[in-house]
């Protein structure tokens, strides 16, 4: 019992010291493993930071990419992120690290210039310096602007690029972003800001000279929306033009801006480019001069008829709107403008042009030249995006509108198309990827918009459908394509000779729907 009772004395001991021990080792290795940790951090960090040099050295795309993503945590990543953008802006660099410019060009045509060599006389690029207005001065925001006119209407698989605008998004522009940072915390929606009144601004709890900004861009942004914004437009988004059958369609005006090492895509609008000339001979009854018109594509001997790089010169106005001082102080923010407007000989009024002058080193590229308003007729309407002009840019009353607040005077122009890829050539049905319109004759494209003009009138009236009109243009196809299943169903649809496709993966709408 004695030696019981010591054993369990020293038990109880031994138990006590192992307890003492075992925490006093718990906390050297604690200690240790900390201690180790940090070693190991810093050997990590110095081997990232080792392997960030090689990169900083080689300075290649891929290896930044390769870098960012392997290492996301790593105080260099930004520092790699801002490298790696600005070599996106060297062409040879991007060629080095086998990027395909042409996906890329997809993804944000403003790179064109850079990447493409699109000056046809030295067979060679545009470097960035050449991006910016040289005519303004360097401290002014808008010299950072510039437009490309891409008019291939055919892709790189050799089918109709066709047309997906792209829209200005106020909200991101740098031009309201006090006004809409304010606006954001005191809650006041974007209605409101247009009721502002210089009154009701005198009441807000701003410094005076945040005041001074705030009322300087509400003024501007109130001009913009009354200007511009009002009249802004679903984007457009179709694969083929349509009138009297389907053809290439895909030109398109890209509106650029440089900012911190990169071009951002600002907005995207539909245009058409030459596709026609004219001769002209005098009525020998009338004495009055008649014209006749044949079709004309700037390709093959003709090919110097656009110039690569041109400027914006001059930027007139329309009759449809005052011009006010307010216009007027934007226009001396952005270069110069006036409140002149252009006609066509001197009759056909073309809203909003702006003049285009090429650069003197493509004497033989022709002048006069603009963007502008495209006619209203429903052919013009329905080939936007299909070369159809004699020369100028048509685009869409919202578009000639945002060109001409968006561009400043002397921006730079440049354009760029393939030769192979210019076309207003009319493709086969058996070609068309899509729903194609079924009426073999007006009457049974009257019937259809006539049912959609009693069923459907608001619809009607907003895709200008008339009751009566072409069995094949862009406005007959829109609505088809919404309710044809329905109409088939109907007593009139019965009428139609026609079986419904069968739809698979490869069957798209010629006019998606829009985004907006």
């Amino acid at each position: 019992m004695k030696y019981i009772f010591k054993a369990i004395i020293l038990l109880l001991l031994f138990a006590c010291k192992t307890s003492y021990d075992q925490n006093y080792i718990m906390q050297c290795n604690y200690t240790k493993v900390i201690g180790d940790s940090i070693e190991i951090t810093k050997n990590r960090i110095a081997y990232i930071d080792s392997i960030f040099i090689e990169v900083l050295d080689s300075n290649n795309i891929n290896l930044y990419t390769y870098f960012i993503n392997q290492y996301p945590n790593s105080d260099s990543v930004e520092i790699a992120k801002d490298k790696r953008r600005k070599l996106f802006l060297i062409k040879e660099k991007v060629q080095e690290s086998k990027y395909n410019i042409d996906s890329l060009l997809i993804i944000n045509p403003c790179y064109t210039p850079v990447y493409k060599n699109i000056d046809y006389l030295n067979n060679k690029s545009f470097k960035i310096s050449e991006l910016y207005n040289s005519e303004i001065h360097p401290l002014n925001p808008y010299r950072n602007r510039y437009i490309i006119g891409d008019l291939n209407t055919i892709n790189e698989k050799g089918e109709s690029k066709g047309v997906y605008e792209v829209h200005f998004d106020i909200q991101n522009s740098w031009e309201f972003k006090i006004l809409f940072e304010f606006a954001k915390k005191q809650q006041i929606n974007q209605d409101s800001l247009l009721l502002l009144t210089p009154e009701k601004i005198k009441t807000l709890k701003l410094s005076s000279k945040n005041k001074k900004t705030f009322v300087h861009q509400l003024q501007l942004f109130q001009n913009y929306y009354h200007k511009v914004g009002q009249y802004q437009e679903d984007e457009m988004m179709k694969k083929y033009s349509t009138y009297r059958g389907y053809k290439y369609t895909g030109q398109q005006l890209c509106f650029c801006e440089i900012t911190n090492d990169t071009i951002i895509l600002i907005a995207k609008h539909v245009t058409s480019a030459r596709g026609a000339s004219r001769s002209g001979t005098l009525d020998s009854t009338t004495n009055e001069k008649v014209y006749h018109y044949f079709e004309a594509f700037p390709i093959g001997k003709d090919r110097k008829y656009y110039a690569p790089h041109n400027r914006i010169i001059s930027r007139n106005w329309e009759k449809a709107r005052k011009y006010t001082k307010y216009d007027a102080f934007r226009d001396s923010l952005t270069g110069g403008g006036n409140s002149r407007v252009t006609f066509f000989d001197g009759k056909v009024q073309l809203p909003n042009f702006l003049l285009i002058k090429p650069d003197s080193k493509y004497p033989r590229a022709m002048k006069q030249n603009g963007i502008h308003e495209g006619s209203l007729s429903n052919m013009s309407r329905c080939m936007l995006g299909t070369p159809q002009s004699l020369g100028c840019f048509r685009t869409t009353d919202y578009g000639s509108k945002f060109s001409r607040w968006w561009i400043p005077n002397n921006a730079n122009f440049f354009i760029f198309y393939d030769e192979d890829k210019y076309t207003n050539k009319k493709i086969s049905e058996e070609n068309i990827s899509g729903l194609v319109l079924p009426f073999n004759n007006n009457k049974e494209g009257n019937r259809f918009r006539l049912w959609v003009n009693k069923k459907y009138p608001e619809y009607a009236k907003s895709i200008d459908l008339e009751k009566q009109g072409s069995c094949s243009n862009c406005f007959i196809q829109l609505a088809w394509e919404k309710y044809y299943i329905e109409y088939l169903k109907s007593k009139q649809g019965k009428k139609l000779n026609y079986i419904i496709p069968k739809m698979n993966e490869n069957t798209e709408n010629l006019f998606p729907t829009n985004k907006s």
